[in-house]
């Protein structure tokens, strides 16, 4: 390095002491901060310094109203408690037998990361780290530093809390074309994955053209830089994150005072190889900052790994200001003294199933001297139900530093088989005496119909179905047993032995057995997502079996929407009950005996579908604990470029992309007033998207969410010429349908000379679309003429199911009357000459119909509601000789609705 030469630092590692409101809470009065977060909060305390000289309230105040903000916190603040009664009654300490640490504020900031983070709460910090007791004290006197903000003690009452700030984003104040071209860039940046170098060209782009039209504001100057333009909007992503480092083998949580104190880097914690800090030649800046060290020696201790963390408590706080959030929110209070539901009554989600409002809490557990797992209560009368205990805070409250055990439990552990059996500590589904975590089943049994010997009896003719798992030849595991197993294995002191204690009873320690009132059998469910679909594609058939299979796949008329669910699967309704539940469990038992008795090699996912009773059961339907939401997230996540980076950085990147996102979807509840609706219709797009580019997540949550709303294409502005089309006697059938629909008016054909009537204009009164999107399902048309997709579905007509071909998409409109929808259907032939197909039996529960190919009746007028569901035709050859072709058509909903 030349001599004189300085090399300057980047401006977020200039760091020094910030004595702001926030960072003098910290027990040494001052946080470490970049120079970027000093100057951040800076003006952050002179804008709440201006509010102060200005009002003495104690309730939240707004920079900005904003209706939907004030909607939202209107919502959250309306719980009956007044500010100058305390929300909560402090529990006696000795009243709860603490599994954590208690909080030391003297001894936070040797085991707590401050420097990388703005404000961190005690409660998050007490219960997600453990301190390190063998960590060296630094010898700052805490005592000499001023104690800002003083907590009150158990006989005191909680006093309210300054006044919670949001703070607005800077770009409220830019104007609505600026704030604009700030939405377009960041969003390209975000969700399509444009560089930065790109997503800026466009903004200065976007920024010429604005000035360009001599619009360009001069003041506040508009920014020219994506990460400016994020700031503007309030994509503040590093005050959600923090980077906390940890040890590179245990994973042990330091802080970077400890890091700063202490003289090896080698990890405190026993038997452990790792270190937790490496030494880099540090930058000038720092070199300056430490005047005692050589200049040519100096060295900065960097982390060795970081740990990427989202404060879950932060997050609940965006999510109380989105009024769809508050919206959805249930009152819990009742669930665990209700009664059971029957065995037809429908459940629609989580919170229906059996096992809901049955955790107990207060409870702590204890092994005996026969090496027995117990829950036993911590002190007399301490047992009570979770959901009796839920109380929501208000999150501009300060929190006392030492607060009561903070309860919690683990509801339901969805994972797919391997990870479920990783995480739980069960055996391998491959292992041969215990593929089953729910029964003991055994691997060679699969081949066998012990695995699927459910004693059932359906009537198909009263549809009546009695399943009895109790009565069955499974033999079902024992939670505490299991737990009894499970310790034993964590008491052994060699690897053998754990395995041993695995080959004998299937289990291995985890974790999660810690948990009082966890029980790893009860709680733990078979995904439906990734074991139905293992379990209906398991042939083998050789290569010429496969060209069938594929030359039949390819001949059948698929939607253009097959990658969602299909709902006809009675299993994976939306909502089900018990009864529906026992049908289908009876249909899956019977698929599979018939493949075991055709020899078909049976797999785990055949026997763990045994089991679906009990878990719809406990957890309600399969729409509230199933992996396609998860599975979405993972292929977001994949879509994240993380250039090979390690230690940690990776985990970092895919979260900061991960709130980056979420906070752009906060933005549509931020909004000012004055906010065009482009705005508006771009943030709703990163989360509403339309037809392929949706994809199969978004399809079914779009069609899940829907309430009968129905989308045209924005291209059609004219009306068409009825008497033009391809079928002359259109312009009749639509003109029966309006006065069917108007009956109060008396609607006649252009050609009558009748006064006082209503002419139905063959130019003017109807527009005709290719497609329509209803209920997020698009249906198109056969007489469209860029596409013939989509032209079969179902259609609900006088309460019965029919499948049909659609013809054409009409919105029929007159003078002073609001327009309708309505298509025009030819229903498929059916008759008495068709063969009765093996399904006939079960064709409603099934949603499977059989026409002739090709030939339909004649043509109606239905209204567009009626359309009810997507189809899928398989082409089927009756008779080679006569050349007859049937349809079997598989309708994707079986569940018909009303169309009042």
């Amino acid at each position: 390095m030349a001599p004189g030469f300085k090399l300057k630092a980047p401006a977020w590692k200039d760091t020094a002491k910030c004595c702001c409101l926030e960072c003098t809470k910290d027990p040494r009065g001052f946080k470490i901060q970049s120079r970027q977060t000093i100057g951040r909060h800076t003006r952050r305390d002179k804008v709440h310094a201006a509010l102060d000289a200005t009002s003495n309230t104690n309730s939240v105040t707004v920079l900005a109203s904003t209706p939907a903000v004030a909607e939202s916190l209107a919502a959250i603040a309306d719980t009956g408690v007044s500010e100058s009664t305390p929300s909560l009654k402090q529990p006696e300490p000795e009243n709860f037998n603490l599994d954590f640490v208690d909080y030391d504020p003297a001894a936070a900031d040797d085991d707590f990361p401050s420097a990388e983070s703005d404000n961190i709460n005690p409660l998050e910090s007490e219960t997600d780290f453990i301190p390190d007791d063998n960590a060296p004290v630094p010898t700052d006197d805490f005592d000499n530093h001023p104690q800002p903000h003083q907590h009150p003690t158990a006989d005191s009452k909680l006093q309210p809390a300054p006044p919670h700030i949001i703070e607005l984003p800077t770009a409220h104040r830019e104007t609505p074309a600026v704030r604009l071209a700030y939405l377009h860039a960041v969003f390209a940046n975000i969700f399509e994955a444009r560089p930065i170098v790109s997503a800026e060209r466009q903004l200065n782009g976007e920024l010429k053209i604005i000035a360009l039209c001599g619009a360009l504001p001069t003041h506040p100057r508009p920014a020219r830089m994506i990460i400016t333009a994020k700031r503007c909007l309030g994509l503040e992503i590093d005050d959600y994150i923090e980077r906390r480092p940890i040890c590179n083998v245990c994973y042990k949580f330091y802080s970077y005072d400890t890091i700063k104190n202490v003289t090896s880097p080698n990890c405190t914690q026993p038997q452990c190889k790792g270190v937790f800090y490496r030494e880099k030649r540090g930058f000038q800046d720092d070199i300056d900052n430490n005047r005692d060290a050589d200049a040519d020696q100096y060295m900065k201790r960097m982390p060795a790994k970081i740990q990427p963390y989202s404060s879950l408590v932060k997050a609940i706080q965006r999510f109380l200001q989105r009024p769809d959030f508050v919206g959805s929110l249930r009152d819990t209070s009742g669930d665990s003294r209700r009664p059971p539901i029957s065995s037809s009554t429908l459940m629609t989600d989580l919170h229906d199933g059996r096992l809901w409002g049955a955790l107990p809490i207060g409870l702590k557990r204890i092994v005996n001297e026969q090496g027995h797992v117990q829950d036993v209560d911590e002190s007399p009368g301490s047992r009570k139900n979770l959901l009796d205990c839920v109380v929501m805070e208000y999150f501009n409250r300060d929190l006392p530093p030492k607060l009561p055990k903070v309860h919690g439990a683990l509801e339901i552990l969805a994972n797919d088989i391997p990870g479920c059996r990783k995480t739980a500590g069960f055996a391998g589904h491959s292992h041969k005496i215990h593929p089953c975590n729910i029964c003991l089943t055994k691997l060679v049994d699969l081949q066998t119909e012990t695995a699927y010997n459910i004693n059932s009896v359906y009537s198909v003719s009263c549809r009546i179905l009695v399943t009895n798992l109790s009565l069955s030849d499974f033999e079902l595991r024992d939670d505490f047993t299991q737990l009894r197993n499970a310790n034993s294995s964590k008491m052994a002191r060699s690897q053998a032995a754990r395995t041993r204690i695995l080959d004998a009873t299937g289990v291995r320690y985890s974790c999660l057995n810690e948990l009082p009132g966890w029980t790893p059998v009860q709680r733990s469910v078979v995904d439906f997502m990734h074991n139905f679909y293992g379990t209906i594609f398991p042939l083998n058939q050789g290569a010429a079996g496969w060209r069938v299979f594929q030359d039949t796949i390819n001949g059948i008329i698929w939607p253009s929407g097959i990658g969602r669910l299909p709902n006809n699967r009675i299993l994976a309704s939306k909502a089900i009950s018990m009864d529906e539940v026992k049908r289908g469990q009876c249909y899956l038992q019977r698929y599979c005996q018939g493949l075991q008795k055709l020899g078909v090699h049976m797999l785990i996912n055949h026997h763990m579908a045994m089991h679906y009773q009990t878990i719809f059961e406990n957890f309600g339907p399969t729409y509230g604990w199933w992996l396609f939401a998860f599975e979405r997230c993972n292929d977001d996540q994949q879509k994240v470029n993380l250039n090979g980076h390690t230690d940690g950085e990776m985990e970092l990147s895919l979260l900061r992309k991960w709130t980056e996102k979420q906070l752009f979807y906060d933005l549509s509840a931020r909004l000012p007033e004055n906010a065009d609706d482009d705005e508006k219709e771009l943030i709703q797009s990163a989360v509403v998207q339309k037809g392929a580019d949706r994809g199969t997540l978004r399809t079914q949550i779009s069609g899940f969410g829907a309430d009968g709303s129905i989308l045209t294409p924005q291209c059609i502005k004219k009306p068409c010429d009825l008497r033009k089309l391809a079928h002359p006697d259109i312009y009749s059938l639509l003109l029966q349908y309006a006065c069917k629909t108007w009956t109060g008016l008396r609607i006649v054909d252009e050609c009558s000379t009748e006064r006082g009537a209503v002419p139905l204009l063959s130019r003017h009164s109807a527009k005709s679309f290719p497609f329509i999107i209803k209920d997020g399902i698009r249906y198109g048309c056969a007489t469209a003429t860029r596409t013939q997709s989509d032209r079969f579905a179902c259609v609900d007509i006088d309460g019965s199911r029919i499948p049909c071909r659609l013809l054409y998409h009409f919105e029929l409109s007159l003078p002073g009357k609001s327009p309708v929808m309505c298509t025009i259907v030819e229903r498929m032939v059916h008759d008495d000459a068709i063969p009765m197909s093996p399904w006939a039996l079960y064709a409603t529960d099934l949603g499977v119909y059989t026409a002739y190919a090709n030939h339909f009746h004649e043509k109606e007028v239905i209204s567009t509601m009626q359309l009810a569901s997507a189809i899928a035709i398989v082409p089927v050859v009756l008779n080679a000789s006569l050349d007859t072709t049937l349809w079997i058509v598989h309708s994707f909903d079986r569940r018909p609705r009303k169309t009042g």
